[in-house]
């Protein structure tokens, strides 16, 4: 593979990253403003459930990436065009191969700390 193509896959790795967590992001925030109780723990609880779906490997998260999540994204960005690659818009894909998992973590922690 040519240096050139190297950098453009890690681009559009990049991209889709920083898509993913513009949506994740937003998600996450309408889960806690619809919360009843106000309690830190509330807020804390789900918190870590959500980044367990987002960034763990069971049959509930892999169901996130296939289907909740690609839907988001082709809502909120794929009024410009299609969004997703070849592979990445096959019916079965998991989107998680296709991002950068460590800097998808990293954003999400600066937005948090922005946020709070």
């Amino acid at each position: 593979m040519s240096a050139s193509a190297l950098v453009s896959n890690f681009a559009a790795h990049l991209i889709l990253t920083d898509m993913i967590t513009r949506v994740t992001k937003e998600i996450l925030g309408a889960k806690l403003r619809s919360l009843s109780e106000t309690s830190n723990s509330a807020y804390v609880s789900t918190v870590i459930t959500f980044f367990n779906l987002l960034l763990g490997s069971s049959p509930a998260s892999t169901h996130f990436w296939r289907n909740h999540l690609k839907i988001a994204l082709i809502l909120k960005f794929g009024w410009y065009g299609p969004i997703f690659t070849t592979d990445e818009n096959a019916l079965d894909a998991d989107l998680r191969p296709f991002v950068l998992r460590t800097e998808l973590w990293r954003s999400l922690q600066v937005c948090a700390v922005d946020e709070h």
